[in-house]
C-alpha cells in the first residue's frame, strides 16, 4: 500500500508536468551481446539493448524500475523492414546519444529517443529527488524496444523481404536481457515497479508474470502499463493478427488464455484479453479518451463520450 500511494503521487498532474533540470539523467548502455547466440536479435539482426542506472545508496541498491520502451508494432513485411532503419529495428550506436562516438555508452535519458524522462519514460525514471522523491536513486532500467511486435516474437527462421533479413525474437530478447540483469543482481530485488508506454505498455500486460517469476515470493513487484490497453477492433486486431503468426508470439502469451481462445489465439496478445490472466498485482494507467479512438470509430461526440464514463 505504501509503494502504491507513492506512485499515485508521482502521477499527479503537476508532477507529470515537471522535467528534471540540472544533473543529466546517466544510463549506461549495455548490449546483451550474448544474445545472438541464444536467438535474441533485433528485427536488423544487432544484439538486444537497454540502459541501466544503478543506484547509488546501499538502501536502494535492491530496489528496481522499469520502462519498457513504446514505438507501435510493424504490422506488415514492408514495415518491419522499415524499422530496421530506424531506432525502433535496430540497437546501432548511431541512434544513441551517446557522450563518446567510441568505448563505453553512457547517455542523458533525457535525450533518448523514446523516453525523453517524463515525455515517455515517465516520471519514475527521473533521478531527480525533487521531481521524484521515492525513486529517483533506484536501479533504472531502459528496455529499448527494437523488435517491433512488443516482445513476443519467437519464430527462429530468418524472414527476407526484400534482400532484407527480418528477425522476430522479441520474447527471446526479453528473457536474454532479464538473464543479464539476474547477472547484475536483479535477482536479489525487494521492490520493482516494472512499467511501458503504448506497445511497451502492452509488452507490461505480457511480461510482468514472467518478471515476477524471476524474483523471491517476498519481492514486492507491481506492474504500470501506461497506455497499453489496446482493444482488438479496426486495423489494430488485423494488424497484431499478422503479427502474431509471422512472428510466432504464443510462446510470451499465458497458455491458459489461448487454450479458452481456439482459434483466435491471436486475441491473448491484447491487453483487454489478456488482463484477467495476469496474477501479479497491476496500476494500469490509461487516458480517459484515446486519440486512437477517432481511427477506430465514428467521430460522432455522442457515440465516443459513452466511453469515458469514469
Amino acid at each position: 500500500v505504501p509503494l502504491l500511494a507513492a506512485l499515485i503521487a508521482l502521477a499527479s498532474p503537476a508532477a507529470a508536468r515537471m522535467r528534471a533540470a540540472g544533473t543529466p539523467n546517466l544510463a549506461e548502455a549495455v548490449w546483451v551481446t550474448e544474445g545472438p547466440a541464444m536467438g535474441a536479435m533485433c528485427l536488423d539482426g544487432t544484439p538486444p539493448l537497454y540502459f541501466v542506472r544503478k543506484a547509488t545508496s546501499d538502501a536502494n541498491s535492491t530496489k528496481w524500475v522499469f520502462h519498457v520502451q513504446g514505438g507501435g508494432w510493424c504490422m506488415s513485411l514492408a514495415d518491419c523492414a522499415a524499422r530496421t532503419k530506424t531506432y525502433l529495428g535496430t540497437s546501432n550506436r548511431s541512434f544513441l546519444p551517446c557522450e563518446s562516438p567510441t568505448g563505453a555508452c553512457i547517455a542523458d535519458m533525457g535525450q533518448i529517443q523514446g523516453c525523453d524522462n517524463t515525455r515517455w519514460c515517465g516520471t519514475p525514471m527521473v533521478n531527480s529527488p525533487d521531481v521524484n522523491p521515492m525513486m529517483h536513486d533506484w536501479n533504472a532500467v531502459l528496455m529499448m524496444y527494437c523488435d517491433g511486435g512488443s516482445w513476443t516474437g519467437n519464430n527462429a527462421t530468418v524472414t527476407r523481404y526484400q534482400g532484407t533479413p527480418l528477425y522476430f525474437r522479441g520474447e527471446v530478447n526479453f528473457k536474454a536481457v532479464m538473464q543479464s540483469l539476474l547477472a547484475r543482481g536483479f535477482g536479489d530485488a525487494t521492490d520493482v515497479v516494472f512499467g511501458g508506454d503504448s506497445a511497451g505498455g502492452q509488452a507490461t500486460y505480457i511480461h510482468i508474470d514472467y518478471v515476477r517469476s524471476l524474483l523471491s515470493p517476498t519481492a514486492n513487484v507491481i506492474g504500470i502499463p501506461d497506455s497499453g490497453y489496446f482493444m482488438p477492433v479496426g486495423y489494430y486486431e488485423s494488424g497484431l493478427q499478422w503479427l502474431y503468426t509471422a512472428m510466432n508470439s504464443s510462446g510470451a502469451l499465458p497458455p491458459d488464455c489461448l487454450r479458452d481462445h481456439p482459434g483466435q489465439e491471436y486475441n491473448c496478445i491484447f491487453s483487454p484479453v489478456i488482463v484477467k490472466y495476469i496474477k501479479t498485482r497491476i496500476w494500469p494507467v490509461q487516458s480517459q479518451f484515446d486519440p486512437a479512438q477517432p481511427m477506430l470509430y465514428p467521430k460522432d461526440p455522442a457515440y465516443v463520450n459513452q466511453y469515458g464514463h469514469e
